[in-house]
């Protein structure tokens, strides 16, 4: 059992290096979605708008157009990032708690493994 939690550790520790690099391309994401909502407010702010020139709100809807094509471009990576971050995260719980039930009957080992994975998670 030993050298399966050695082995599980050390992918482990290999796993965890990939889910700080995701978490941080994540965080990137969340960073460019928020600064494209804080730049299209400041646009829409600043934007010369004149109701009875409709050259000035076509504009307008260019620019909240723009906005929503990126926006929702943002949107699917960080929903793909955050898929990858939670399958590595189910890998390791699955693993552990596999080697587990694999190595001890013991429903109290099994229990541990799946306290101790949830630690991961969260």
């Amino acid at each position: 059992m030993f050298n399966k939690l050695k082995g599980i550790i050390s992918k482990g520790t290999k796993t965890a290096g990939d889910i700080v690099s995701i978490q941080k391309e994540l965080n990137k994401l969340k960073k460019e979605k928020w600064d494209l909502q804080d730049n299209l407010i400041k646009d829409i702010l600043s934007y010369p708008v004149n109701k009875e020139d409709t050259e000035s709100l076509v504009g307008l809807a260019d620019l909240v157009v723009k906005f929503k094509s990126d926006y929702e471009i943002i949107e699917n990576e960080i929903k793909v990032k955050q898929e990858e971050l939670d399958n590595i995260k189910g890998s390791i719980k699955s693993d552990v708690v596999n080697t587990f039930k694999k190595s001890n009957k013991n429903d109290d080992s099994v229990d541990a493994a799946n306290n101790s994975t949830d630690e991961i998670n969260n």
